[in-house]
């Protein structure tokens, strides 16, 4: 899976530091991971399957980013764009897999 870290900015974390001084600051941050390739099937070990499932059982929560675009260059593995048959499929599959 790619990953990539990104700042969550607060404006009242440099106040309360400056109230508390603590003794080190590490400013929150938002580690994200991007897993690609749920398929219909994943719960049984179709496609990408248990390394999917694995991978997201490990993080501390879920948003689904389902695609709505057409284009020639990116394929589809239904070989159509439908983002609610998609997100369905992905609910499903998690579902099965009790996730």
């Amino acid at each position: 899976p790619n990953t990539t870290r990104c700042a969550v900015p607060d404006k009242r974390y440099q106040k309360l530091c400056d109230i508390w001084n603590p003794p080190s600051q590490y400013p929150a941050h938002l580690h994200l991971v991007d897993i690609a390739g749920l398929i219909k099937g994943a719960s049984e070990g179709a496609g990408l399957g248990n390394a999917f499932l694995s991978h997201i059982q490990a993080v501390d929560g879920l948003f689904h980013l389902v695609r709505a675009f057409d284009s020639k260059e990116v394929t589809h593995v239904d070989d159509s764009i439908d983002p609610v048959r998609d997100l369905e499929t992905i609910t499903s599959e998690l579902c099965k897999k009790d996730l």
